[in-house]
Order: C-alpha cells, then sequence, then structure tokens
C-alpha cells in the first residue's frame, strides 16, 4: 500500500500541518527557551490571575506561574512554588507577585510538539507498535525496552541496531488471544530490560528498536526519527545534578517525580520522563501529572496514547475548577486530532472550547491563538 492510498487525505493533510506550523511557529519561538516556574504544594484556598486575566481563579498543582501574575493566599493558606533555577519558596497569606527570578533556567517550557508531529496511521494489531525508546535520548546504558503486541503474536524477535551494533533477542510471550477492534479495546503491552551483557550503547551515536510478529515488522509505522540516542556527558552531569537537588527538596513522592520528569523532558529525556510519570500517575492523580504524559506521548509520535492522557486530564481539570488546566488540555486534544488523527471536526469542538473558556476569563491572547488555528481548519 502506498503513502497516498493509507493516508486518504495525504496532501490536503500535509497542507494543513504546514499552515498551522506556520501560524504558531511566531509563538513556539517566543517560548524557546522559557523558565517554567512550578506550583508543588496547595494549602488552603489560593487563587491566581495571569497577566492575560481579567480575574482571578483557584490555583492548582502543576500550574505554571510566570513574571507579571498576581497570587492571592487567603488566611491559613499557603503554597510553594519551585522555581525554574529550582529554588522553593513558600507563599503565605497576602497578594503578591511570583518570587522567581530569571537569572538561572533549569526547567523549561514544553515547546515545539507540533513541529515532531506525523500523522498516526491505523492500530488494527497488525504489527508491533515500539513504545519506548523512540524519538528521545536516554540515561540509562540499559533501556527498558516496550512494545505493543500483535495479533494472536506469542513469539517476538527484538533487534536493535546502530553503529556497530547489531543485537538481537527473541522473547515468548503468551498468546492475547486479541484481534482487531477488540484489541484496540485492549491491546496488550510487553517490555525487557536491553540486557547488563548486550553491547555498550555509545554515546554520539543513533539506534532503533525494531520488534517483528508475525513476519511484520514495528518498521510498518513508517515516520521519521523514531530511533534513540545517548545524552552527551556534559548534560548528563547537569541532569544528575538538577536531580539530586529536586530530590533533596524533601518534597512527597508525586511531586518529586513530576519535577524530575519535568526536568527530563527539558532535556529531551523522554522515555524516562513516561516511566516516571505512569508509575505515580495511578496514585497520584492530578491533572497536571496527565497533561505533562500527554505532552510527552505527542514528543515520541504516540498520538492515541496522548489522547487518552488529554482527556485523563480535561476530566480531572474540570473536577478541581482549574480553567487554565482545562484549556492546555483541550489544546492539546486539538493537536491530536488536527495534526496526528486528522479528525479535524473533533479539533474544531477543541478549540471552540478553548476561546470559550478564554472569554469567560477575559484570555483575549489565548482565544486569538485558538482562532487562528480554527481558521486554517475550516
Amino acid at each position: 500500500m502506498t503513502w497516498h492510498q493509507w493516508t486518504g487525505m495525504t496532501l490536503p493533510f500535509v497542507l494543513l500541518l504546514g499552515i498551522v506550523l506556520r501560524a504558531e511557529s511566531q509563538e513556539a519561538s517566543k517560548q524557546a527557551s522559557s523558565p517554567v516556574n512550578l506550583i508543588v504544594a496547595v494549602e488552603g484556598k489560593v487563587l491566581i490571575k495571569h497577566t492575560t486575566w481579567a480575574r482571578y481563579e483557584p490555583l492548582v498543582f502543576g500550574a505554571d506561574i510566570r513574571q507579571g501574575d498576581l497570587l492571592q493566599v487567603e488566611e491559613a493558606s499557603r503554597a510553594k512554588v519551585l522555581c525554574s533555577d529550582l529554588t522553593l519558596h513558600v507563599l503565605t497569606t497576602g497578594a503578591d507577585g511570583i518570587p522567581c527570578g530569571q537569572d538561572q533556567v533549569v526547567l523549561q517550557r514544553s515547546n515545539g510538539t507540533l513541529s515532531r508531529l506525523t500523522r498516526s496511521g491505523p492500530q488494527n494489531g497488525a504489527y508491533p507498535i515500539v513504545l519506548s525508546p523512540r524519538k528521545t535520548k536516554i540515561l540509562s546504558p540499559h533501556p527498558v525496552l516496550r512494545w505493543t503486541g500483535a495479533n494472536g503474536a506469542t513469539r517476538y524477535a527484538l533487534v536493535l541496531r546502530g553503529p556497530s551494533l547489531n543485537w538481537y533477542s527473541e522473547a515468548s510471550l503468551p498468546n492475547n488471544g486479541l484481534a482487531g477492534d477488540q484489541l484496540l479495546q485492549s491491546t496488550p503491552v510487553f517490555q525487557v530490560a536491553y540486557p547488563e551483557n548486550a553491547p555498550t550503547l555509545t554515546e554520539g551515536a543513533d539506534f532503533k528498536f525494531i520488534v517483528v510478529a508475525n513476519g511484520h515488522s514495528s518498521d510498518s509505522e513508517g515516520g521519521l526519527g523514531l530511533g534513540f540516542s545517548m545524552i552527551d556527558l556534559d548534560s548528563r552531569k547537569a541532569v544528575e545534578r538538577a536531580q539530586k537537588q529536586i530530590e533533596d527538596l524533601g518534597l512527597p513522592e508525586g511531586p518529586t517525580q513530576f519535577l524530575i520528569a519535568y526536568l527530563y523532558m527539558t532535556y529531551d529525556l523522554n522515555a524516562e520522563a513516561i516511566e516516571r510519570l505512569e508509575a505515580i500517575s495511578p496514585n497520584f492523580n492530578v491533572d497536571a501529572v496527565a497533561r505533562l504524559l500527554g505532552d510527552l506521548y505527542l514528543r515520541v509520535g504516540l498520538p492515541h496514547d496522548a489522547e487518552a492522557a488529554y482527556l485523563s486530564s480535561l476530566k480531572l481539570s474540570k473536577e478541581q475548577n482549574d480553567p487554565e488546566g482545562q484549556m492546555l488540555s483541550e489544546w492539546g486534544l486539538s493537536s491530536v486530532y488536527c495534526c496526528a488523527l486528522g479528525k479535524s471536526q473533533l479539533a474544531i469542538q477543541h478549540l471552540d472550547a478553548i476561546i470559550d473558556i478564554a472569554h469567560e476569563l477575559g484570555d483575549t491572547r489565548t482565544a486569538d491563538l485558538a482562532n487562528q488555528r480554527l481558521k486554517t481548519l475550516k
């Protein structure tokens, strides 16, 4: 089957994605190295008014506060903010701005997601799909290798290729007994660790993990940049220093792992960031965790996983009365539908929802950005 036959609407999709990317490239460039200051604890009633808002709204865990924002901490309440330079500040009773400077930027705001997107093909279980590592750098020389099951497969050939490296192994697994639409409802996920005695993964080289089952390869997914590489030595040292600083803050496990995942994302360590968030999400069920997972899934080209994560974060943000979280989740869903799954009508619905919330907040800037993307879809 050719690429054109597979997509059915290849040319319109490519044009649409190009238009959307051009419309948002200027905004993305503004945020290319933007510091992120994250709320890591809220006790009592704390409100925030972003510079683009007309009113105060509740402040929640994971919120990104910026220079010029106003905070209102009511009696017997407090909040903790981790600034981009990894200093922790406690916000107490009163109204004030944020205590973060911009001299040293360690944590950076997520950006550039759309530029990584490729349209996703059908996931009917005909071939395995590599979940990790893909589109990522890695810290560990022995990464966890993860993939989805294929219809009725019990044996999987595992291949890891790179310069002077061609590692091969086999995994025998129970027959999942699922096929077609049934597989989509309960797709099994398998994993093994790259062995200690396997060939060394060297810095500066690109590698690719491939899975073959029933004569079908994960390469059938198509798309570019699905490999991975080891992080360089200087960046590794910087990550290790910053991670030690985060761990020494003495925060609970959920916030600590969330911050480490954010740090990893800053350095493009997407696979290991996802691992940490997936580990804490069952017991730390907040919208910021689900939304960051959605961002990461999009970065590595897994839009169906991103869709599920954003839907979860949208539900949680509504429950937490968090309009900013709702807008960010809706924005993520619009990206999934417009530019990865090719479902423009669903994208339009989520953009309309963003505009409605933005108007309620008096946030004309966000409404204008959503309207720009809406025009490209209509």
